[in-house]
């Protein structure tokens, strides 16, 4: 069967994670040898797969070539063109472009029972199925030493440097304010942040905030894959300091990592990050510096354990299994009348 996997960075964006959606449904469809993946509508294909509601001018054209159509909903909530979510009042409420994406789905997957949960609020949609967020291993899986070291190569940081890493939008000023306050509190440890402003890698603004930020603090740009993945495997600790969205990227990547998760607020729509189980979940700041520190002291093996074996249940190859299934049975669905 033919998928078009159908996403496109807006102009002027940066790749970040519906990019990396993408690249793992395709990932998936390749290592299946069930599904084969297309470029555009002019292949036509028999379902389109949307991971983003920018992608909305294609929905009807879908439509109209009797494709099935499946929406993935929540796996890229840090990348605003990509959300499908806005946060309003504490709470995730589904955008009004999203909204008319999902009136037209055949199908759509949810990264968690709580998110599903939300969408099915709407009462719009027939059929919404739980679909792990998967992460490829062997990306993570690096013998080289010369390609694990290029973050600190980058940084001109000592191998004995203690890393904390984190990711969200930077227009989210309440939480950039906190991680600027744990840095300040915590000298002894680089903090390395990676995101966008609004979607944009914002080159000039992010000259400009650096300025304002503790030494040890370094604001990033989304940057290549390569060194972002030896930025993971060599962080001690992966922050979560936004409680509002479920982070299906970069937490994943932590896990497979084998990099402890320390996340600042209840985490409702993060299910497999359970408190002192794969990570730790503090409710305040001085909380978090605790957690921090026993992460970077290195005894929390049995939590790096369970967190790697999360990732190893929702890998690439349980994905490229599960997926065809999933593309199979919306294809022999009878339409109710």
């Amino acid at each position: 069967m033919k998928v078009f996997i159908a996403h496109k960075t807006p102009r002027g964006y940066g790749e970040y994670e519906a990019s990396r959606v993408r690249k793992t449904l395709k990932g998936a469809c390749e290592l299946s040898g069930a599904v084969t993946w297309v470029d555009s509508m002019l292949a036509f294909p028999e379902i389109v797969h949307f991971i983003s509601p920018v992608d909305d001018y294609i929905v009807n054209e879908a439509k109209a070539n009797d494709c099935k159509i499946v929406v993935s909903v929540g796996y890229s909530e840090f990348d605003q063109p990509a959300s499908f979510f806005d946060v309003k009042a504490g709470d995730l409420d589904l955008k009004l472009k999203s909204l008319m994406v999902l009136e037209k789905a055949d199908l759509v997957l949810a990264p968690n029972r709580k998110v599903a949960e939300k969408i099915a609020e709407y009462g719009i949609v027939r059929d919404v199925m739980v679909l792990s967020p998967s992460v490829n291993l062997s990306r993570f899986q690096i013998e080289d030493g010369s390609e694990r070291e290029i973050f600190l190569r980058y940084y001109s940081l000592m191998p004995e440097q203690k890393i904390a890493i984190s990711s969200f939008d930077y227009s989210d000023k309440k939480t950039l304010a906190t991680l600027k306050s744990l840095a300040n509190k915590m000298p002894n440890i680089r903090f390395f942040h990676f995101g966008t402003k609004n979607g944009r890698n914002p080159k000039i603004w992010l000259k400009l905030a650096q300025k304002k930020c503790p030494k040890n603090l370094t604001l990033c740009p989304v940057v290549a894959d390569d060194l972002y993945r030896s930025a993971m495997l060599n962080a001690s600790c992966y922050l979560v300091l936004d409680s509002s969205r479920p982070d299906c990227s970069a937490m994943y990547e932590a896990f497979a990592s084998k990099t402890g998760v320390v996340a600042l607020g209840s985490q409702p729509w993060n299910e497999k990050l359970v408190d002192g189980v794969t990570g730790f979940i503090a409710q305040t700041e001085g909380e978090a510096i605790l957690f921090i520190n026993r992460m970077i002291g290195g005894k929390e093996k049995e939590i790096l354990k369970n967190a790697y074996e999360i990732a190893e249940s929702c890998c690439l190859e349980k994905l490229a299994n599960a997926l065809p299934a999933v593309y199979e049975d919306l294809l022999n669905k009878k339409e109710v009348q």
